[in-house]
């Protein structure tokens, strides 16, 4: 760590089209679930552009 930066170093051991399963150098599991919608634009401050999330 950095100039307060933080890195993880992680595994993705599953995948399909609303789950994400990632492990850590330990093998301890992260299971994310997909989140769909509009995103908004960080330029415009509005939703245009569909950017698919993961949610812990």
């Amino acid at each position: 760590i950095t100039d307060g930066m933080y890195q993880r170093l992680f595994m993705i051991s599953y995948l399909d089209e609303e789950i994400l399963i990632i492990r850590d150098a330990a093998g301890a599991p992260d299971v994310l679930t997909k989140l769909e919608g509009p995103q908004p634009n960080p330029m415009e401050n509005t939703p245009d552009v569909v950017i698919p999330e993961y949610q812990s």
